[in-house]
């Protein structure tokens, strides 16, 4: 939840590659992602993303662009409205039924 309020608000992303983490953002395209434990690596990542601000704003940028790509609204809801019909389409299915 964290990385996508930080995408919404387009700031730099500098994370371990944990849960679903590496799935949402590309590491030094739209972040950097370290491995969880690695200090150094995690010291060295913070580093380069403010010692760097014209790469970091540019990796927000993106993370952004993707943000908007992945959720937009009119988008989710056509894909929403097209599984509605699917399953209505469908019918119950039996091993959702009640025995």
């Amino acid at each position: 939840m964290v990385v996508l309020l930080a995408m919404a608000f387009e700031l730099p992303i500098v994370s371990t590659c944990v849960y679903g983490i590496p799935e949402i953002v590309v590491d030094r395209q739209e972040a950097l992602l370290v491995e969880p434990g690695d200090a150094r690596a995690m010291a060295s990542a913070m580093f380069s993303a403010i010692s760097d601000p014209v790469e970091s704003r540019l990796r927000a940028q993106r993370a952004l662009s993707k943000l908007y790509r992945l959720f937009d609204c009119s988008r989710l809801n056509d894909h929403h409205v097209r599984l509605a019909a699917k399953v209505s389409s469908e019918g119950p299915r039996s091993s959702l039924m009640a025995t």
